[in-house]
């Protein structure tokens, strides 16, 4: 039934040249993230997402990257909201164990890195790309910083 949908919304999508990456993007504690995989013509990136205050606890990992697409954390953020989360744990879970890591999304709010630890440490990493280090297709990036979020607190 799944699948059926998202072949209709593709459909839909080719019909009006719809431009969107179709994200497949289960939550990392259900059992068996791929069963309700619609298939390969149907998405772009595979992801999950992840709620925990152990990133190296991430389950589904090794059976996202056997579907053979991008992988990413399409929603990330700690399983606490007290403000104490270092986010910089991300990026060391990243290097560590899950190199095929192409793309992660930090969520808001009470999630969200600007209300928790190291933040500038996260989005000034050198392994990380933000907008400010984007080439904007005429060889500027797009901030004036030289690719540095300086509106991040140390």
């Amino acid at each position: 039934m799944y699948g059926d949908i998202c072949s209709i919304i593709l459909q839909i999508q080719n019909n009006y040249t719809i431009n969107i990456i179709w994200v497949y993007s289960p939550d990392q504690s259900r059992a068996n993230p791929s069963h309700y995989y619609p298939g390969y013509s149907y998405v772009d990136i595979v992801a999950l997402d992840v709620y925990t205050d152990d990133p190296n606890s991430v389950k589904s990992y090794d059976e996202m990257l056997t579907l053979n697409k991008p992988f990413a954390l399409a929603e990330v953020g700690p399983s606490t909201t007290n403000g104490g989360f270092d986010y910089t744990r991300w990026l060391t879970a990243m290097q560590s164990k899950f190199p095929g890591v192409a793309d992660f999304l930090a969520w808001n709010d009470g999630w969200s890195p600007i209300k928790n630890q190291n933040v500038w440490a996260l989005f000034n990493n050198q392994l990380v790309i933000n907008r400010g280090k984007l080439n904007l297709g005429d060889g500027a990036t797009s901030s004036a910083s030289g690719g540095v979020l300086y509106n991040f607190s140390n």
